[in-house]
């Protein structure tokens, strides 16, 4: 009878030590739960507690609102190495604690460390409330990148980066000056030129011109010896006026940045008036044509085409049913 006795002290003081407060990581009593958290060894017991404080609310994010696994740690670089020291911490983002409160705590010294176990007690009334609460809460993930020690080393220093603008190969649209041209017959200056070129792709243009010119011929006239009146003289002015509307489209065999060659057709409508005296409605003559033609051109680039504009020489050959026209002037672009 002793012997079972003595078998019976054993087993229910083994139980009773497997009970130990510390030795429960969760534990559930009325109106509260309890958690208890163990530190790895520390060389102080202040390191230990804070711990396993750490540790025990841990344990109570793990058993009421789950966990993230995200890395922390220090980062050391320099040119030559770098050194990495991290750890893995179970959290969940967002959490308040609230109404959880640290109650025992227990340290065991061994080979100058120690090991702390610390229990804290969290109401159920708050733990429902902060469940309801992270319901419309949103996860947030964290990235901890190396960072460069720049006091190891003073030449690792960020060097701003130069801003690349790229330059163009051609314009997108041109304004074209050309005041004077010439044909087999005579040299003539344009009192109003107008030239516009498109360029919906590269090797191809879309052009737009209206020219008009005005002119003036009489006899020559000196009051002094001339046995015409002034008003004679008037009614022997005879002026002519010239417009022209053409649209032409050309393609372009060679295009760089420097110089440029099209060659195309184009669609011309001339239209010359030819009055006597002061009034405008005395034609003596009027001229027609409208017709199709060839047309070329080179540009020369002074400055390349670049973001915002570039200038070039333009030289212009037209050729048509009236006249094979040369003209030479300056392309503005854009």
């Amino acid at each position: 009878f002793s012997m079972k006795v003595f078998i019976s002290l054993i087993v229910i003081t083994s139980y009773i030590h497997a009970q130990d407060w510390y030795e429960q990581t969760i534990r559930e009593e009325g109106a509260y739960f309890y958690y208890v958290g163990m530190s790895s060894p520390k060389a102080t017991r202040k390191e230990a507690l804070e711990d396993a404080y750490a540790e025990a609310l841990k344990e109570a994010v793990r058993h009421n609102f789950g966990l993230v696994q995200n890395f922390m740690g220090e980062y050391e670089q320099t040119e030559e190495k770098v050194n990495i020291s991290q750890k893995t911490i179970l959290y969940r983002s967002g959490v308040k604690f609230v109404g959880a409160v640290p109650e025992r705590k227990y340290i065991v010294e061994e080979d100058d460390n120690f090991t702390a176990y610390q229990e804290v007690k969290y109401p159920k009334v708050e733990i429902e409330k902060e469940k309801q609460r992270l319901k419309f809460q949103t996860e947030y993930q964290y990235e901890i990148k190396p960072t460069l020690d720049k006091s190891k080393n003073k030449s690792l220093k960020k060097k701003p980066k130069k801003e690349v603008v790229k330059e163009k190969d051609y314009a997108d649209f041109a304004f074209i000056y050309v005041p004077g041209s010439f044909n087999e017959e005579e040299a003539d200056f344009i009192n109003l030129p107008i030239r516009m070129e498109f360029y919906p792709y590269r090797y191809l243009s879309f052009g737009i011109s209206y020219f008009y010119d005005s002119d003036e011929e009489s006899e020559n006239y000196d009051s002094t010896t001339s046995d015409k009146t002034y008003y004679e003289h008037e009614q022997d002015i005879i002026t002519t006026e010239t417009s022209e509307f053409v649209l032409d489209l050309k393609i372009y065999p060679i295009r760089t940045r420097w110089f440029s060659l099209g060659i195309g057709k184009e669609y011309s409508r001339y239209v010359m008036t030819q009055t006597q005296g002061d009034y405008e409605d005395n034609i003596i003559k009027e001229e027609e044509i409208e017709g199709y033609g060839n047309c070329a051109s080179l540009n020369i680039n002074l400055s390349p085409i670049n973001q915002s504009s570039g200038k070039s020489i333009y030289i212009d050959y037209r050729e048509n049913s009236r006249a094979k026209t040369y003209s030479l002037g300056f392309a503005f672009n854009f």
